[in-house]
């Protein structure tokens, strides 16, 4: 659990506890807007904690597609591993993307652009439930 290859390991670990414990918008660095407690601390164990998001590149400057990128929570620890990458969001549901808008300005993350789309095999419309 404690073998994670991201930087920061423990203060990572300890932002996670800090969550179980009270609700916060400081992550780490960041500062992040949600839209449900339990929902923030979840994607933040997912991403941050467990690392499952975690990749390695050869380039300093990856391009990166986050697909369903909900409030943005992915998107500052692509930002946070590669300073340099440039980041695509997608995001279908305009409430959510309207999250993610204002975590990627109030964030200053810079390469970053979030797009209200779905993703689908055909053109055309999606419910969303």
């Amino acid at each position: 659990m404690w073998s994670g290859k991201a930087p920061r390991e423990v203060s990572r670990w300890l932002t996670l506890f800090r969550l179980s414990a009270f609700m916060s918008r400081k992550l780490l660095k960041f500062d992040v807007e949600y839209l449900h407690g339990p929902s923030l601390r979840l994607l933040y164990d997912e991403i941050f904690a467990r690392e499952e998001y975690l990749f390695e590149t050869s380039t300093p400057q990856p391009v990166i597609f986050d697909c369903g990128a909900n409030i943005g929570m992915a998107t500052p620890f692509f930002k946070w591993l590669y300073p340099e990458s440039r980041v695509m969001c997608v995001e279908a549901d305009p409430r959510t993307l309207g999250v993610l808008q204002r975590n990627i300005q109030q964030n200053h993350l810079q390469g970053v652009t979030a797009h209200n789309v779905a993703l689908w095999s055909e053109d055309g419309t999606v419910p969303l439930w």
